[in-house]
């Protein structure tokens, strides 16, 4: 019967060919994509820390098989909306301290980066504090050091700092009146800022101690503080206890911050003197 071998001879034909065509899913994936396909290796994403109230600009950069890369415009997002938000195109924006990753999602690939909301304390502070207390020893008794303190007026204060991208630290200045004086500062994870500086004039020195600020609000700053007086031409001291700083952020320069003020000398309390003289901000 010939016409049965033929059509059995195409019937296994067919079947085998059929075999070949149907092996396995990778294989037949690798038989469909293009030799030249690019794929997708890598994904970086670069963002500063956003302090509560501020935003900042997330940026992303893919890298493809064949060595190229685009940047990134649009998936990008937050793990927790009520720490920091984020639009879609990388607009961050802190709501409260805390802990939030910042990511972006392309093309099944997500590149992430964990940071810490912080208040703002950089740029430039205004505002007043008000003496409590004032106590003094030795030659600074001697010359009623704490006379004009004595009153607990409401004086001048004022900051000038750059904060760093990760907002966990300050560098500047602070004026106290007409006083200015180099400071510097952290800030703690609950967003509480220690300050530290010192001014000097003449044999006069006052060293800023026991700072506390707060933040109650983007722009605002509130705490405390103690003013301790030395000078080398007498012994003892004089510790100036200070409350109810309250300061604001303002966006113009301040002329009281050209720098430290020439040292002078005097009696004990010349230097300080400066400090109850009134500044326009």
């Amino acid at each position: 019967m010939p016409h049965r071998r033929v059509l059995l001879g195409s019937a296994c034909s067919a079947l085998a060919s059929l075999a070949v065509a149907c092996g396995s899913s990778a294989s037949l994936a690798s038989q469909l994509q293009p030799s030249g396909t690019v794929t997708l290796t890598a994904l970086a994403i670069s963002v500063n820390t956003p302090s509560v109230g501020g935003a900042v600009q997330a940026t992303s950069t893919a890298t493809f098989s064949n060595g190229g890369t685009t940047p990134i415009a649009t998936g990008f997002g937050t793990d927790t909306p009520s720490v920091a938000t984020s639009t879609s195109s990388g607009t961050i924006t802190g709501v409260a301290i805390g802990d939030v990753t910042i990511f972006v999602d392309y093309l099944g690939m997500r590149a992430s980066k964990r940071v810490h909301v912080l208040p703002a304390y950089g740029g430039v502070l205004v505002g007043t504090y008000k003496v409590t207390s004032c106590s003094q020893s030795e030659g600074f008794a001697t010359a009623d050091f704490c006379q004009p303190f004595n009153a607990l007026p409401t004086l001048s204060i004022a900051f000038s700092n750059t904060q760093s991208a990760d907002l966990t630290t300050l560098t500047g200045q602070f004026a106290l009146g007409q006083s200015v004086g180099l400071g510097s500062g952290t800030v703690a994870s609950n967003g509480t800022l220690t300050y530290s500086g010192a001014l000097v004039g003449g044999t006069e020195r006052m060293e800023l101690r026991n700072f506390a600020g707060t933040s109650p609000a983007p722009g605002r700053m509130v705490g405390s503080f103690e003013q301790v007086w030395t000078n080398s031409a007498t012994t003892g001291q004089a510790v100036v206890t200070c409350a109810n700083m309250d300061v604001t952020r303002t966006s113009s320069a301040l002329a009281s911050f050209s720098g430290p003020l020439a040292a002078r000398s005097g009696s004990i309390g010349s230097f300080a003197a400066l400090l109850f003289r009134e500044v326009s901000w």
